[in-house]
């Protein structure tokens, strides 16, 4: 005992088993114990970063669905979604002057009555901004995001999966989408929202693969 306290920290550690003197060569040594130390808060400043990620992805997500209830269902788009979903819109390129988009005149009187409930009259038409802003814009917006990771997949599946495939198997809409493209010499106009209703397509014959499509 007497023998290794007279020993100078050197040759203290010296005598030590090898497991041993690397820790006490870590106490001693200051260049080790500082670059440990930093090593150790760098994981650790990692681990918070990490944490705090996760945190903010949940609530990016939460906002996310919050937006798209906000900006998408309003009354124009729902007057909209009710007429691309029953194939009541009609798109007219107007010799490529002003073109617009009409209702489809019915007499189904369970329709009309639809249309007096939704402030929906048949002799108004619709222009194209209106359509761009309130429906197109939108769910392009949607497609973005999502190509960019900013939005979950399965929560556009869920809250708007339907209004997607809606509009992008209306024929009125798919007109006004080529006309445009050509019209305004913009091949990929709407692109995003093309490539998520085929992601959408894909999602949900995974998730219901028994399902019958159209085909």
């Amino acid at each position: 005992m007497e023998e290794a306290e007279s020993l100078s920290n050197g040759e203290l550690i010296g005598h030590m088993k090898p497991e041993w003197e690397f820790v006490t060569r870590t106490i001693y040594d200051p260049a080790i114990f500082w670059s440990m130390t930093s090593a150790l808060a760098a994981v650790f400043i990692v681990v918070v970063a990490w944490v705090q990620l996760r945190q903010l992805v949940r609530t990016g997500k939460a906002d996310f669905v919050d937006r798209i209830k906000r900006d998408f269902f309003t009354e124009d788009s729902r007057r909209l979604m009710f007429l691309v979903a029953h194939g009541l819109l009609r798109f007219n390129p107007a010799d490529n002057r002003i073109p617009f988009f009409f209702v489809e005149p019915v007499a189904d009187e369970a329709i009309r009555n639809r249309f007096k409930e939704l402030g929906i009259t048949e002799t108004n038409t619709i222009s194209t901004m209106t359509v761009d802003d309130e429906l197109l814009g939108p769910l392009e917006d949607m497609g973005s995001f999502e190509k960019m990771g900013n939005a979950d997949l399965e929560t556009i599946y869920l809250v708007v999966g339907q209004y997607v495939d809606d509009v992008m198997t209306n024929r009125a809409i798919l007109e006004y989408v080529q006309w445009a493209r050509k019209q305004w010499e913009i091949p990929d106009l709407y692109n995003s929202l093309e490539q998520l209703h085929k992601k959408l397509n894909r999602y949900d014959e995974k998730r219901y693969p028994k399902r019958q499509r159209p085909s």
